[in-house]
Parts: C-alpha cells; sequence; structure tokens
C-alpha cells in the first residue's frame, strides 16, 4: 500500500531490524516537490484557540458581555434551551461577572454589578457597575486574571485602554495596574482623571516590572460612590507583524513557521453554531472592535469576534497563505439538531457569501470593498477559495447549497467551491471530508480513493481510538488529485 504524507521533504532510505529503525537522509537528492496548496491549517474558535490563544487580547470578558444568555436560546427549567430542546451549557449565575472579582481590602465595602444596558453601544449594551461605600484602610477595585493569568515580562509594554462614567462627573478618579495574586505590584499604576457623566475612553501604557506568568489587572477607584466601566483591554505592545489589533506574535510565528498554503477559516462547529442566531455571521466581525457583536459559541464560550474577517486577511497574507473561507449555508449544527433558515428567507445567508468576496476581493470604491479599506487595506485581498457550510448533510443542506452556489459562482466564476460531500446534481470544484476514525479504518481507505472524482480537501482528520488518540482538528490538507488554486 503507499502511504500519502502531507509534505514529502527528502528522498531517504530506511533499514528496519529487531523492532527498530534507522533513517538516512541523503540531502543531495531531494524528493519531488509538492504544490504548497497541498497542505494547510485549519483555525477554529474551540478551546479558547483565538480568544485567549491566537487572538493577543489579555483580558477576558473585557466588554462584560459574558453575562448574555445564548441568542437563540430560551430559559426553561433552569437552563438555556433551543426550540428542540438542544441545551446550550450556559449557567444561569445571578450576580456573578465572569472573569472579574471585587476587590475590597482592608475595612472598605463596595460591590459589584453586571448592568444589561447602558453599555458603550447597542451592540455591547452590557456593562459593569461598581459602587464603592467606604474606603476606610483599604481599596475598592476589580481584578481580571486573563484567560488563565496575564503573562507578563520584565520591562515589556502592555496597551491598556478602557471606558468609564461617574455618577459625580469629574471627582472620583481610577488607579489601574497589574499586580501578582498577592497584591504585589507587576507595574508602575497609572491614573485616570476626569471621569465624566458619559463614557470617555482612557488609554495608558503599563510597563512590567516584574515577569509575572499569573499577573491581573486590577482597577480600583480613590473616592465613595458609582463607577460604570465597559470594555477593559489590555494588548502587548509587540503583536505579530505589529498590527494593531493584532495576534500574538509567538503563536502567530508558529503558525507561519509550518509555511500553509491556505489557512481554512473560520471553523468547525462555530461556522453553523446551535442556533441560527449563533451561526457565524462575518459581517459581525469588522468594524471598530467596540462595536462588534459578541455571539454565544457552539464551544459554550461567547467569541469577542476581536480576530475578525479583516484580521483573519491580514493573517494569511502576513504568513503567505491563502485565505479559505467559509461560511454559514443555512442549516445549523447536525449534531445540535439542526435548524434550517426557511428556503423563502434565504436571500441573506447568500447575501453572505456574495458580500464577503466583494469585502474580500473587491474595488475600493464597491460598497464592501470601501470598508476592507476604510480598515487599512485598498487593495483586494484574492481570496479564491470558499467553502458552503461545514459538516452539513441532508436534502436541506443540498437544495440551500444549490441556491448559495448559483448566485455565488454566477457573480464570481474564477473562484473556486467547495461541497461538504458530493452532492447530486450540484456543481462543486473539491467536497470537504471530514475523518476521525481508527488507525485500522484510515489503513484500509487511503489507498482507495477514486481519481476520478471530485478532488478532496480534507478539512478535519484525528485518531479517534485509544491507539494514538488525537484529539484536536489538527490537520489540514489537500489530496487526490494535485489541486492548483
Amino acid at each position: 500500500m503507499r502511504t500519502y504524507l502531507s509534505v514529502i521533504l527528502l528522498a531517504c532510505t530506511v533499514k528496519a531490524w529487531a523492532g527498530t529503525a534507522t533513517i538516512n537522509i541523503d540531502t543531495t537528492k531531494p524528493g519531488p516537490s509538492l504544490n504548497p496548496s497541498m497542505y494547510g491549517i485549519f483555525l477554529e474558535e474551540i478551546n479558547h484557540s483565538v480568544d485567549g490563544g491566537l487572538y493577543a487580547e489579555l483580558i477576558a470578558n473585557r466588554a462584560f458581555e459574558d453575562s448574555r444568555s445564548p441568542e437563540g436560546f430560551t430559559l426553561q427549567d433552569g437552563r438555556y434551551k433551543d426550540e428542540k430542546g438542544y441545551d446550550s451549557g450556559f449557567e444561569v449565575r445571578p450576580g456573578r461577572v465572569p472573569r472579574w472579582s471585587l476587590l475590597c481590602d482592608g475595612d472598605a465595602k463596595g460591590e459589584m454589578h453586571i448592568e444589561s444596558t447602558g453599555g458603550l453601544n447597542e451592540n455591547t449594551p452590557y456593562c459593569l457597575r461598581l459602587d464603592v461605600e467606604d474606603l476606610t484602610n483599604g481599596r475598592v477595585g476589580i481584578a481580571n486574571n486573563g484567560f488563565w493569568g496575564i503573562g507578563a515580562t520584565k520591562k515589556a509594554k502592555y496597551d491598556l485602554s478602557l471606558y468609564a462614567r461617574a455618577d459625580q462627573p469629574f471627582q472620583r478618579s481610577l488607579s489601574v495596574r497589574l499586580e501578582n495574586g498577592d497584591g504585589a505590584a507587576c507595574s508602575q499604576a497609572k491614573k485616570f482623571t476626569g471621569l465624566a457623566a458619559n463614557w470617555r475612553q482612557f488609554k495608558a501604557t503599563l510597563t512590567a516590572t516584574v515577569t509575572e506568568p499569573k499577573a491581573r489587572l486590577v482597577v480600583t477607584v480613590d473616592a465613595p460612590g458609582t463607577v460604570w466601566l465597559d470594555f477593559v483591554s489590555l494588548f502587548p505592545r509587540k503583536t505579530f507583524k505589529n498590527r494593531p489589533n493584532g495576534l500574538r506574535s509567538d503563536i502567530a510565528q508558529m503558525i507561519a513557521d509550518l509555511k500553509p498554503g491556505f489557512v481554512r477559516f473560520p471553523g468547525g462547529c462555530v461556522v453553523e453554531g446551535g442556533t441560527v442566531e449563533t451561526a457565524y455571521n462575518w459581517k459581525l466581525t469588522v468594524g471598530p472592535v467596540e462595536q462588534r457583536p459578541e455571539r454565544w459559541s457552539a464551544w459554550n464560550y461567547r467569541r469577542t469576534h476581536g480576530m475578525g474577517f479583516y484580521e483573519y486577511l491580514q493573517f494569511c497574507e502576513d504568513i503567505g497563505a491563502k485565505p479559505l473561507h467559509v461560511g454559514f449555508a443555512g442549516q445549523t449544527c447536525l449534531y445540535r439538531h439542526a435548524e434550517h433558515v426557511p428556503m423563502e428567507e434565504m436571500d441573506w445567508v447568500v447575501a453572505g457569501f456574495t458580500d464577503a468576496i466583494e469585502y474580500a476581493n473587491g474595488p475600493a470604491d464597491s460598497k464592501w470593498g470601501r470598508l476592507r479599506a476604510q480598515a487599512g487595506h485598498p487593495e483586494p485581498f484574492e481570496m479564491r477559495l470558499v467553502e458552503i457550510g461545514n459538516e452539513n448533510g441532508m436534502q436541506q443542506y443540498e437544495d440551500r447549497y444549490k441556491l448559495i452556489h448559483s448566485a455565488a459562482k454566477k457573480a464570481y466564476p474564477d473562484l473556486k467551491y467547495i461541497a461538504d460531500y458530493a452532492i447530486p446534481g450540484a456543481q462543486f470544484d473539491m467536497v470537504d471530508h471530514h475523518f476521525y476514525n481508527s488507525p485500522q479504518w484510515f489503513l484500509s481507505q487511503f489507498d482507495h480513493y477514486d481519481r476520478s472524482a471530485a478532488p478532496v480537501y480534507v478539512g478535519e482528520v484525528a485518531v479517534t481510538s485509544g491507539e494514538g488518540l488525537a484529539t484536536s482538528k489538527a490537520i489540514s490538507s489537500l489530496r487526490w488529485p494535485r489541486v492548483s488554486f
């Protein structure tokens, strides 16, 4: 049996004996070259791989929106479920502010509360209210440990931004610094004065005075009264390619070093969502970050959309990879009790694909290309790969795929369109197979693909048995036959 590898680097010979093997590599005899499009990566917001991972934001629940119930779910017997009974996993915890804690040192007294109205804008209406009653022999404030502790590095700079307002304008001030778990300073403190009745943005640079992997951001108030806070953000000054609202330089560089030919984004089950309302809508992910509506994720946490469609396209360009955009096809996740956008209401779903292509590729004077240009990239990104849906199926998907493909192909005939499988009577350039099987299954199947059929894009693959268990959706590759983009 022939074995297919994602990358063939060098010609080599293998000698095996007594259960051991020696590999001799002859660097003077390179093996066959591969089309760089034959392998790539798959980026999905799962297990905080984006928020808390690749995306460089250090504050968790920065906009205080994590207290919001999941979109499209209703409270039933103490649990948030959809119309078919699927449980979102969201837990009702009155009075809890996820990721934030109240600080009351000494004899000081205060309380914090989430308010569901009055936030920075209508897209992010939640905000935090901090009531300071008494500051005797202590302080009152709030603390955020980031996702798993804020990793502060001595002498490194961190850019802070927050919005605040007060009940008594100009009579309150805020102090902000990095601390360790015992309250010792990890940076110098910055003081913000001039709080007003309306929201005002404050910015500062914090320079770490020590290296502390488990630092926290602390915001305190200097006088009794009430202060409201929203969109508290902290970024390392150094991001990948020094992009504003950028990515972690270390993780992004590790991905770049893989030299992927393409990047598949945004997923994954986040594309379909658990309800139509939680399905991925790229239009919510562009524009000023403070105005991007957050959404509940199929992986049971809220995604900020900080790394949005623009940042994704920019990342692909920065690492020399082709963007492969996966869009919502009108069917929610099959494994979470599928819902379907009625066929007579599919116009906005279809437009989600054609408008995404215009945003990525359109001229700077087009409707969506203009927004891209305003974000800082007047030239097209040249996106050429579009996948219609993710792990969808049944007749409902096939009908919706054909509708979307017809409109997209008519408007943009030069792009390549990927279906979730070989749909009878439909047009597609590739099909996307996801394999989660045993080693024996892979050994029996991988050498028996019909070479006359449509090219296969393996979007997700993992061994899911006790032998070499792989739990991540790790490898994306293009196989059988060779395909050029």
